[in-house]
Protein backbone atom coordinates (compact mmCIF):
# COMPACT_ATOMS: atom_id res chain seq x y z
CA UNK A 1 0.00 0.00 0.00
CA UNK A 2 3.13 2.74 0.05
CA UNK A 3 5.16 1.20 -2.04
CA UNK A 4 6.94 3.92 -4.22
CA UNK A 5 7.14 2.73 -7.90
CA UNK A 6 10.44 3.85 -10.08
CA UNK A 7 9.46 5.67 -12.54
CA UNK A 8 11.83 6.54 -16.08
CA UNK A 9 10.48 8.42 -19.04
CA UNK A 10 11.55 6.18 -22.18
CA UNK A 11 12.71 7.57 -24.74
CA UNK A 12 13.20 6.53 -28.73
CA UNK A 13 15.69 8.43 -30.59
CA UNK A 14 15.61 11.31 -28.53
CA UNK A 15 11.64 11.74 -28.60
CA UNK A 16 10.21 11.32 -24.82
CA UNK A 17 7.71 9.00 -26.14
CA UNK A 18 6.26 8.18 -22.35
CA UNK A 19 6.88 10.38 -19.70
CA UNK A 20 7.51 9.20 -15.90
CA UNK A 21 5.09 12.31 -14.95
CA UNK A 22 2.24 10.32 -17.35
CA UNK A 23 2.80 7.27 -15.95
CA UNK A 24 2.35 9.08 -12.48
CA UNK A 25 -0.80 9.71 -13.61
CA UNK A 26 -1.97 6.34 -13.92
CA UNK A 27 -1.52 5.30 -10.59
CA UNK A 28 -3.94 7.53 -9.39
CA UNK A 29 -7.84 8.72 -9.52
CA UNK A 30 -8.98 11.35 -8.30
CA UNK A 31 -6.47 11.83 -6.02
CA UNK A 32 -6.73 8.10 -4.24
CA UNK A 33 -4.22 5.82 -5.50
CA UNK A 34 -5.08 2.62 -6.91
CA UNK A 35 -3.96 -0.99 -5.14
CA UNK A 36 -0.85 -2.01 -5.75
CA UNK A 37 -1.82 -4.84 -8.78
CA UNK A 38 -3.75 -2.31 -10.42
CA UNK A 39 -1.66 0.39 -10.38
CA UNK A 40 1.27 -1.35 -11.68
CA UNK A 41 -1.45 -2.83 -14.68
CA UNK A 42 -2.71 0.72 -15.38
CA UNK A 43 1.08 1.80 -16.11
CA UNK A 44 2.14 -1.12 -17.93
CA UNK A 45 -1.15 -0.45 -20.33
CA UNK A 46 0.14 3.09 -20.58
CA UNK A 47 3.08 2.47 -21.42
CA UNK A 48 2.23 -0.20 -24.15
CA UNK A 49 -0.62 1.96 -25.55
CA UNK A 50 2.02 4.95 -25.50
CA UNK A 51 4.80 3.35 -27.66
CA UNK A 52 1.99 1.89 -29.98
CA UNK A 53 0.95 5.68 -30.83
CA UNK A 54 4.11 7.09 -31.29
CA UNK A 55 5.11 4.75 -34.07
CA UNK A 56 1.82 5.18 -35.12
CA UNK A 57 1.75 9.07 -35.51
CA UNK A 58 5.60 8.65 -36.56
CA UNK A 59 5.53 5.74 -38.92
CA UNK A 60 5.96 7.67 -42.11
CA UNK A 61 9.44 9.60 -40.85
CA UNK A 62 10.32 6.29 -39.16
CA UNK A 63 9.83 4.26 -42.12
CA UNK A 64 11.76 6.83 -44.13
CA UNK A 65 14.55 6.83 -41.35
CA UNK A 66 14.90 2.54 -41.97
CA UNK A 67 15.12 3.39 -45.31
CA UNK A 68 17.78 6.50 -45.55
CA UNK A 69 20.13 4.59 -42.86
CA UNK A 70 20.44 1.19 -44.65
CA UNK A 71 23.56 0.58 -46.56
CA UNK A 72 21.33 -1.54 -49.34
CA UNK A 73 18.15 -0.87 -51.00
CA UNK A 74 15.31 -2.30 -48.96
CA UNK A 75 12.14 -3.71 -50.63
CA UNK A 76 8.75 -2.08 -49.07
CA UNK A 77 8.09 -5.27 -46.98
CA UNK A 78 11.52 -5.00 -45.37
CA UNK A 79 11.18 -1.75 -44.43
CA UNK A 80 7.77 -3.04 -42.88
CA UNK A 81 9.19 -6.11 -40.79
CA UNK A 82 12.23 -3.72 -39.79
CA UNK A 83 9.34 -1.17 -38.61
CA UNK A 84 7.24 -3.49 -36.82
CA UNK A 85 10.68 -4.90 -34.98
CA UNK A 86 11.61 -1.85 -33.75
CA UNK A 87 8.04 -0.77 -32.16
CA UNK A 88 7.75 -4.35 -30.91
CA UNK A 89 10.88 -4.42 -29.23
CA UNK A 90 10.73 -0.92 -27.72
CA UNK A 91 7.87 -1.30 -26.44
CA UNK A 92 8.57 -4.77 -25.29
CA UNK A 93 11.75 -3.24 -23.30
CA UNK A 94 10.28 -0.34 -21.91
CA UNK A 95 7.69 -2.57 -20.33
CA UNK A 96 10.48 -5.01 -19.11
CA UNK A 97 12.16 -2.29 -17.78
CA UNK A 98 9.47 -0.76 -15.78
CA UNK A 99 8.77 -4.57 -14.34
CA UNK A 100 12.44 -4.72 -13.52
CA UNK A 101 13.04 -1.75 -11.51
CA UNK A 102 9.69 -2.47 -9.32
CA UNK A 103 10.84 -5.88 -8.68
CA UNK A 104 7.83 -6.84 -11.12
CA UNK A 105 9.65 -9.49 -13.25
CA UNK A 106 9.39 -11.90 -10.65
CA UNK A 107 8.10 -12.05 -7.08
CA UNK A 108 11.84 -13.24 -5.84
CA UNK A 109 12.96 -9.92 -7.50
CA UNK A 110 10.55 -7.87 -5.65
CA UNK A 111 10.67 -10.02 -2.07
CA UNK A 112 14.58 -9.41 -2.67
CA UNK A 113 14.22 -5.42 -2.37
CA UNK A 114 11.76 -5.22 0.34
CA UNK A 115 14.43 -7.74 1.99
CA UNK A 116 16.60 -5.33 1.36
CA UNK A 117 14.78 -2.30 2.62
CA UNK A 118 14.19 -4.07 6.06
CA UNK A 119 17.37 -4.91 6.73
CA UNK A 120 19.20 -1.97 5.86
CA UNK A 121 16.96 0.19 8.31
CA UNK A 122 17.80 -2.13 11.31
CA UNK A 123 21.37 -2.80 10.43
CA UNK A 124 21.04 -6.12 9.63
CA UNK A 125 22.82 -8.38 6.88
CA UNK A 126 21.24 -8.12 3.63
CA UNK A 127 20.56 -11.56 2.10
CA UNK A 128 22.63 -12.49 -0.85
CA UNK A 129 20.88 -12.56 -4.28
CA UNK A 130 21.18 -15.58 -5.46
CA UNK A 131 18.55 -17.72 -4.84
CA UNK A 132 15.85 -17.77 -2.21
CA UNK A 133 15.54 -20.21 0.68
CA UNK A 134 12.49 -22.66 1.36
CA UNK A 135 11.25 -20.53 4.25
CA UNK A 136 10.85 -17.86 1.99
CA UNK A 137 8.40 -19.62 -0.77
CA UNK A 138 5.41 -18.55 1.54
CA UNK A 139 6.81 -14.84 1.34
CA UNK A 140 6.62 -14.79 -2.24
CA UNK A 141 3.37 -16.54 -2.60
CA UNK A 142 1.82 -13.76 0.05
CA UNK A 143 3.44 -11.26 -2.26
CA UNK A 144 2.44 -12.79 -5.62
CA UNK A 145 -1.22 -12.61 -4.44
CA UNK A 146 -0.45 -8.95 -3.80
CA UNK A 147 1.03 -7.97 -6.58
CA UNK A 148 -1.78 -10.05 -9.06
CA UNK A 149 0.93 -12.31 -10.35
CA UNK A 150 -0.91 -15.38 -8.38
CA UNK A 151 -4.63 -14.96 -9.25
CA UNK A 152 -8.10 -15.20 -6.69
CA UNK A 153 -9.75 -17.71 -7.45
CA UNK A 154 -12.81 -16.82 -6.91
CA UNK A 155 -14.65 -19.70 -8.16
CA UNK A 156 -14.16 -21.82 -4.34
CA UNK A 157 -16.93 -21.71 -2.10
CA UNK A 158 -15.72 -23.04 1.03
CA UNK A 159 -12.32 -24.36 2.14
CA UNK A 160 -11.78 -26.79 4.77
CA UNK A 161 -8.35 -26.63 7.05
CA UNK A 162 -7.09 -29.52 8.87
CA UNK A 163 -4.27 -29.60 11.01
CA UNK A 164 -4.50 -25.60 10.97
CA UNK A 165 -2.26 -25.91 13.45
CA UNK A 166 0.77 -26.76 11.13
CA UNK A 167 0.14 -23.55 9.24
CA UNK A 168 1.48 -20.08 10.13
CA UNK A 169 0.58 -16.12 9.66
CA UNK A 170 1.66 -16.49 6.06
CA UNK A 171 -0.36 -19.51 5.46
CA UNK A 172 -3.54 -18.36 6.61
CA UNK A 173 -2.68 -14.52 4.88
CA UNK A 174 -2.50 -16.74 1.83
CA UNK A 175 -5.21 -18.54 1.36
CA UNK A 176 -7.27 -15.51 2.63
CA UNK A 177 -6.43 -13.57 -0.25
CA UNK A 178 -6.43 -16.51 -2.66
CA UNK A 179 -10.19 -17.86 -1.67
CA UNK A 180 -11.61 -14.35 -0.41
CA UNK A 181 -15.20 -15.39 -1.32
CA UNK A 182 -15.02 -18.80 0.29
CA UNK A 183 -16.28 -19.93 3.72
CA UNK A 184 -13.80 -21.02 6.04
CA UNK A 185 -13.90 -24.20 8.41
CA UNK A 186 -10.40 -24.34 10.09
CA UNK A 187 -9.90 -27.45 12.61
CA UNK A 188 -6.82 -26.83 15.24
CA UNK A 189 -5.53 -28.25 17.95
CA UNK A 190 -2.42 -26.10 18.80
CA UNK A 191 -1.03 -28.70 21.42
CA UNK A 192 -0.19 -30.67 18.28
CA UNK A 193 1.91 -27.81 16.64
CA UNK A 194 5.21 -29.86 15.29
CA UNK A 195 6.77 -26.59 14.80
CA UNK A 196 5.62 -24.08 17.30
CA UNK A 197 8.41 -21.45 16.21
CA UNK A 198 6.59 -21.29 12.62
CA UNK A 199 3.21 -22.22 13.24
CA UNK A 200 0.13 -21.48 15.25
CA UNK A 201 0.62 -21.89 19.54
CA UNK A 202 -2.24 -19.29 20.21
CA UNK A 203 -5.84 -20.33 19.31
CA UNK A 204 -7.16 -16.35 19.82
CA UNK A 205 -3.75 -15.68 17.16
CA UNK A 206 -5.47 -18.00 14.54
CA UNK A 207 -9.19 -16.97 15.42
CA UNK A 208 -7.52 -13.40 14.64
CA UNK A 209 -7.71 -14.18 11.22
CA UNK A 210 -11.49 -14.89 10.76
CA UNK A 211 -12.90 -12.00 13.08
CA UNK A 212 -16.51 -12.99 13.88
CA UNK A 213 -16.66 -16.64 13.01
CA UNK A 214 -18.11 -19.22 15.29
CA UNK A 215 -16.13 -20.95 17.69
CA UNK A 216 -16.58 -24.52 18.67
CA UNK A 217 -14.18 -26.03 21.02
CA UNK A 218 -14.22 -29.63 21.00
CA UNK A 219 -13.03 -31.34 23.97
CA UNK A 220 -13.90 -35.15 24.14
CA UNK A 221 -11.14 -37.75 22.79
CA UNK A 222 -12.50 -40.11 20.75
CA UNK A 223 -8.99 -41.74 20.24
CA UNK A 224 -6.90 -42.76 22.76
CA UNK A 225 -7.71 -44.33 26.06
CA UNK A 226 -8.05 -42.75 29.31
CA UNK A 227 -4.53 -43.55 30.35
CA UNK A 228 -2.90 -42.90 26.89
CA UNK A 229 -4.69 -39.22 27.23
CA UNK A 230 -3.84 -38.68 31.24
CA UNK A 231 -0.07 -39.32 29.94
CA UNK A 232 -0.19 -37.45 26.83
CA UNK A 233 -1.25 -34.60 28.61
CA UNK A 234 1.79 -34.37 31.33
CA UNK A 235 4.13 -32.81 28.45
CA UNK A 236 1.69 -30.42 28.14
CA UNK A 237 0.62 -29.22 31.06
CA UNK A 238 -3.13 -29.64 30.87
CA UNK A 239 -5.91 -31.49 31.14
CA UNK A 240 -9.00 -31.51 28.39
CA UNK A 241 -12.25 -31.39 30.91
CA UNK A 242 -13.25 -34.95 28.85
CA UNK A 243 -11.61 -38.01 28.35
CA UNK A 244 -12.50 -41.35 26.27
CA UNK A 245 -14.55 -43.37 28.41
CA UNK A 246 -12.99 -46.57 27.09
CA UNK A 247 -9.95 -47.78 29.52
CA UNK A 248 -6.69 -49.81 28.68
CA UNK A 249 -3.09 -50.69 29.70
CA UNK A 250 -0.95 -47.67 31.26
CA UNK A 251 1.51 -46.88 28.59
CA UNK A 252 5.02 -48.35 29.46
CA UNK A 253 8.16 -46.38 30.11
CA UNK A 254 11.09 -48.74 28.69
CA UNK A 255 14.71 -47.50 29.15
CA UNK A 256 17.03 -50.18 26.97
CA UNK A 257 18.21 -50.61 23.30
CA UNK A 258 15.00 -50.45 21.06
CA UNK A 259 16.86 -53.25 19.28
CA UNK A 260 15.89 -55.87 21.69
CA UNK A 261 13.19 -54.49 23.19
CA UNK A 262 11.04 -53.92 20.14
CA UNK A 263 10.76 -57.48 19.11
CA UNK A 264 10.18 -58.58 22.50
CA UNK A 265 7.30 -56.20 22.71
CA UNK A 266 5.91 -57.31 19.40
CA UNK A 267 5.94 -61.02 20.62
CA UNK A 268 3.63 -60.16 23.21
CA UNK A 269 1.20 -57.93 21.58
CA UNK A 270 -2.25 -59.45 20.26
CA UNK A 271 -2.37 -58.03 16.76
CA UNK A 272 -3.42 -54.86 15.31
CA UNK A 273 -1.70 -51.95 13.77
CA UNK A 274 1.77 -50.98 15.20
CA UNK A 275 3.49 -47.69 14.64
CA UNK A 276 7.46 -47.13 15.38
CA UNK A 277 8.34 -44.01 15.48
CA UNK A 278 11.62 -42.71 15.85
CA UNK A 279 12.99 -38.79 15.22
CA UNK A 280 14.54 -39.06 12.05
CA UNK A 281 14.45 -40.58 8.42
CA UNK A 282 17.86 -41.93 9.20
CA UNK A 283 16.80 -43.73 12.46
CA UNK A 284 13.67 -44.90 10.99
CA UNK A 285 15.38 -46.64 8.41
CA UNK A 286 18.52 -47.98 10.63
CA UNK A 287 16.20 -49.45 13.08
CA UNK A 288 13.81 -51.07 10.19
CA UNK A 289 17.43 -52.63 9.00
CA UNK A 290 18.19 -53.98 12.76
CA UNK A 291 14.42 -55.56 12.68
CA UNK A 292 15.33 -57.92 9.62
CA UNK A 293 11.67 -57.33 7.78
CA UNK A 294 9.15 -57.51 10.95
CA UNK A 295 7.92 -54.29 9.85
CA UNK A 296 7.59 -52.10 6.85
CA UNK A 297 9.58 -48.62 6.22
CA UNK A 298 7.80 -45.52 5.41
CA UNK A 299 10.13 -42.58 3.97
CA UNK A 300 7.94 -40.24 3.03
CA UNK A 301 4.16 -38.69 2.52
CA UNK A 302 4.16 -40.43 -0.87
CA UNK A 303 5.17 -44.06 0.85
CA UNK A 304 1.90 -46.16 1.13
CA UNK A 305 0.51 -46.51 3.88
CA UNK A 306 -0.94 -49.69 4.77
CA UNK A 307 -1.55 -52.41 8.14
CA UNK A 308 0.83 -54.00 10.18
CA UNK A 309 4.08 -53.06 11.56
CA UNK A 310 5.23 -49.60 10.63
CA UNK A 311 8.57 -47.55 11.25
CA UNK A 312 8.23 -43.91 9.78
CA UNK A 313 9.75 -40.78 11.09
CA UNK A 314 7.84 -39.18 13.73
CA UNK A 315 7.10 -36.10 11.25
CA UNK A 316 4.95 -38.62 9.13
CA UNK A 317 2.56 -40.19 11.91
CA UNK A 318 0.67 -36.62 12.28
CA UNK A 319 -3.06 -37.39 11.33
CA UNK A 320 -2.06 -41.63 11.66
CA UNK A 321 -3.31 -43.72 14.40
CA UNK A 322 -1.83 -47.11 15.71
CA UNK A 323 -3.81 -49.70 17.57
CA UNK A 324 -0.35 -49.95 19.22
CA UNK A 325 2.41 -46.77 19.74
CA UNK A 326 5.88 -47.50 20.35
CA UNK A 327 8.36 -44.38 20.41
CA UNK A 328 11.77 -44.88 20.18
CA UNK A 329 14.26 -41.56 21.66
CA UNK A 330 11.35 -39.62 20.50
CA UNK A 331 11.97 -37.13 24.03
CA UNK A 332 15.35 -35.52 22.68
CA UNK A 333 13.39 -33.27 20.54
CA UNK A 334 14.13 -29.48 21.06
CA UNK A 335 10.71 -29.15 21.32
CA UNK A 336 9.59 -32.23 23.51
CA UNK A 337 6.45 -30.88 24.96
CA UNK A 338 3.55 -31.10 21.33
CA UNK A 339 5.88 -33.41 20.13
CA UNK A 340 5.24 -35.99 22.39
CA UNK A 341 2.05 -34.68 23.31
CA UNK A 342 0.94 -35.37 19.28
CA UNK A 343 3.35 -39.03 19.21
CA UNK A 344 1.71 -40.25 22.32
CA UNK A 345 -1.79 -39.55 20.89
CA UNK A 346 -0.86 -41.74 18.19
CA UNK A 347 -1.65 -44.95 20.16
CA UNK A 348 -5.13 -46.44 20.26
CA UNK A 349 -5.08 -48.96 22.43
CA UNK A 350 -1.20 -49.41 23.75
CA UNK A 351 1.69 -46.89 24.25
CA UNK A 352 5.71 -47.82 24.80
CA UNK A 353 7.65 -45.34 25.13
CA UNK A 354 11.48 -46.31 24.86
CA UNK A 355 14.35 -43.68 26.19
CA UNK A 356 17.91 -43.45 27.06
CA UNK A 357 20.11 -46.15 25.36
Amino acid sequence: ETYEFRLRDFVFRGHVVCSAEAQRGRLYTDGVRWKFPVASARVKAYIEKACDDFFKDHEGGLKRAISDESEEQLLGWEVNRIYQELKNSFREDSVRAFEEDNGLASEAGLYRKILRQFCEGRELTVPPADGTAYEDRMALLYIGTLTGTVPEQTGVSHVLIDEAQDYGPLHMAVMKRLFSRAVFTVLADVRQAFYPAAAFTDPEELAAFFPGAERCELRHSYRCTREITAFANRYIGEVPAEGQARSGDEPVLLRENPKTAIPRILGGLPGGTVGILTRTGPEAAALHKALRGRARLVRSPDDTFGGGVTVMPAYLSKGLEFDTAILVNCERSGEPGNLMYTLCTRALHRLFIIEGY
